[in-house]
């Protein structure tokens, strides 16, 4: 019994200097850690192979001190020595996975997920998780007899669905994100999105628009852009209900031209700039942990929509000109107060820039 205590303390000894290395190399890079954590695995698969099973061999043990004493000794190592290449196999694909998509977002449900579920593709059956293990190290066997990989290269040839809803994930390649279109009741919002040149979407839950984009080294980005309905800006309860809050990478705030000045022939909007800004700052507040009195790092662009419909005068002047001289610095200065990275933009009919606001966020993601 001492020599297994004995032996058991320096497995976990061993597993403690692992961690440690893991805390220090944390800040470093993500990347280091995970490596970090699947060597230290291994090296803990190793010791006990070397301490424990030599001993076993040589009949120290008492036969009731490791289970499955009814397996025989050299499948014991062979388990034990898949379970080791299953570690190194998990470690190349960290290292392979590296820079590529690591999550999704169903545009179905909108439910950002790390690890979907996979299909067989001769059967159908549905995977929640396909790890290399002591039972498969690069495939496992399906019930239907197909080879099923398990390895981060060969499952990246798999269907993919969305483990809440079930959906197929069309652009399982390419990382998703989400930019928030927000803005007061009949601010303008769904006009400004039927007049992009974004492909639109309807789903079960939502409608919403997307294009692919490249950034600067040529790698593509699937952007989907969803509008909030304006009603749901009452309260930061009603937006609650909209999950892609927790993680969306931008904003897009439509400014009502109508709302801000006092413009001939046309009703004013029955709500106020910065109550819309308030109840958006309230629930990532509420909702999604943003502190009291810290800044907004999301891009956010701020557009002035129905430029083109303002007389000659206003039509020409910049959007942070035209709402202080119409008595909304309060709404600026909430702006320059809560985020920190953000650009006014202006469009109309005859101007439509949609495209160019979300490479904008997309650069500055």
């Amino acid at each position: 019994m001492t020599t297994i205590i004995k032996e058991f303390f320096i497995v976990a000894l061993l597993f403690g200097v692992i961690k440690i290395i893991m805390v220090v190399c944390r800040p470093a890079d993500e990347l280091i850690s995970s490596i970090t954590l699947k060597l230290g695995r291994s090296i803990i698969y190793a010791a006990t192979a070397v301490v424990i099973l030599p001993k076993k061999a040589a009949g120290k043990f008492d036969g009731n001190a490791i289970k499955n004493n009814d397996m025989p000794f050299s499948k014991k190592i062979t388990k034990f020595l898949k379970g080791i290449a299953a570690e190194f196999v998990k470690l190349s694909g960290i290292v392979y996975m590296h820079n590529k998509v690591d999550y999704n977002i169903c545009p179905n449900c909108f439910t950002k997920y790390n690890e979907p579920r996979y299909v067989c593709p001769n059967c159908g059956t549905a995977y929640y998780s396909l790890e290399p293990s002591s039972n498969g190290v690069l495939s496992i066997e399906c019930s239907c007899g197909h080879k099923i990989p398990v390895t981060a290269f060969g499952k990246r040839k798999l269907k993919t669905l969305c483990p809440t809803c079930g959906n197929e994930n069309p652009l399982p390649e390419i990382p998703s994100f989400v930019i928030v279109v927000i803005g007061g009741e009949g601010s303008g919002k769904s006009t400004f999105m039927e007049n992009s040149s974004l492909r639109k979407i309807s789903t079960e839950k939502e409608t919403f628009y997307e294009t692919i984009t490249e950034n600067e080294k040529g790698r593509e980005k699937h952007v989907m852009v969803v509008e909030t309905e304006g009603k749901d800006f009452t309260s930061s309860e009603s937006l609650k209900k909209h999950r892609y809050y927790e993680y969306n990478s931008g904003f897009i705030f439509i400014i009502d031209s109508f709302a801000v000045t006092d413009t001939m022939n046309f009703i004013k909007p029955n709500y106020v700039l910065s109550d819309v800004l308030d109840t958006t700052i309230l629930n990532l507040q509420k909702n999604y942990n943003l502190k009291p009195g810290e800044m907004i790092k999301k891009p956010t662009a701020f557009v002035l929509v129905k430029n083109d419909m303002l007389d000659d005068v206003n039509k020409g002047k910049e959007p942070e000109k035209l709402l202080v001289e119409n008595g909304e610095e309060v709404f600026l200065n909430k702006i320059y107060n809560s985020f920190t990275k953000y650009k006014f933009f202006k469009t109309g009919l005859g101007r439509n820039d949609n495209l160019e606001i979300i490479k904008w966020i997309t650069r500055n993601m």
